[in-house]
């Protein structure tokens, strides 16, 4: 369960959660983080000042896959792209990580299959990304990035136009499942 978002001596506490769920294709998830606000005064009029917190994931699914869910992990021992975060706005915003998450997991009712998905993350840079696509018969394919990635706040980064090449790092199929259930009897 997500904790309760607080607010309390001008910090937000929230978090960015490490599963998220979308309800169809070409679309955000549910309670992604995308803005926090303040109201200011200005020679006694107000108004709302708006600061983008997460960054934009953007996976297209190929025409003939279909997955239960898809996974984006961080490699580096640093990397986090979930958690729990607070929020503070004096003078500029700052947001620090309270408690993270190196992945971040989409899901959604009925899978995923042929559109473009959107995962909500920790701004920052993530050393050589993996992405595993899990089926629904528990096989696997992992893909891993060939070099860093910077996510930031505001901005959709489309994983599929990056400039480098991924390459598949492990995987498991159905029939592989079966055999290692076997073998370990």
């Amino acid at each position: 369960d997500k904790p309760a978002d607080t607010y309390k001596n001008g910090t937000i506490c929230t978090s960015v959660e490490s599963v998220q769920t979308i309800s169809r294709k070409n679309s955000f998830p549910r309670n992604s983080i995308v803005a926090a606000g303040a109201v200011v005064e200005n020679k006694g009029k107000y108004s709302s000042l708006l600061h983008n917190i997460c960054a934009l994931v953007k996976i297209a699914v190929e025409e003939d896959k279909e997955y239960f869910s898809v996974k984006l992990e961080g490699s580096g021992s640093g990397d986090v792209l979930s958690g729990d975060i607070a929020i503070t706005m004096e003078s500029d915003l700052a947001v620090s990580v309270v408690k993270g998450s190196s992945s971040v997991t989409l899901t959604r009712d009925g899978g995923i299959s042929a559109a473009n998905y959107y995962l909500c993350v920790l701004p920052g840079t993530v050393t050589s990304p993996v992405l595993t696509y899990y089926r629904k018969d528990g096989s696997y394919v992992s893909m891993q990035y060939s070099g860093n990635v910077q996510f930031y706040s505001g901005k959709i980064t489309d994983l599929s136009s990056l400039g480098g090449s991924w390459v598949e790092v492990e995987g498991v199929q159905a029939g592989e499942l079966e055999s290692e259930n076997i073998s370990k009897d």
